[in-house]
């Protein structure tokens, strides 16, 4: 436990002996494994604590790269969509439609009952 082989252990219990007597050694001994329960209780504590938080600032992180990824991803379909609604509208400017009617093409990507985000983007 503390890195003390048997022959160092009887010796301390020799001296312990002689010093405090038989009849208060087995108290000191009681309290001494009371203390030594108590402090592992405590390290155990404070190593789950310490790894609990380390998780949650693990998760935190990966949600916030998830969170990047996903507006990265929003952000370059917004970006296909416009081009393939310009693409169009100046297919149909080449074409000889108006522009009105090209602007009208454009607006039926995102149709009529779409969200109003997705019609300014």
């Amino acid at each position: 436990m503390f890195g003390i082989g048997s022959s160092e252990f009887l010796l301390i219990m020799l001296v312990a002996v002689l010093v405090l007597g038989p009849e208060h050694l087995p108290k000191l001994v009681r309290t001494f494994g009371k203390v030594m329960a108590d402090v592992r209780r405590v390290s155990t504590d404070f190593q789950r604590t310490i790894n609990l938080e380390a998780n949650q600032e693990e998760y935190r992180q990966r949600q916030k790269e998830q969170r990047a990824k996903q507006r990265k991803e929003q952000a370059a379909r917004r970006a296909e969509a416009e081009a393939v609604a310009a693409a169009e509208a100046a297919a149909g400017n080449a074409e000889g439609k108006p522009a009105a009617a090209a602007a009208a093409a454009a607006d039926e990507t995102t149709g009529p009952g779409a969200p109003a985000a997705e019609k300014q983007a």
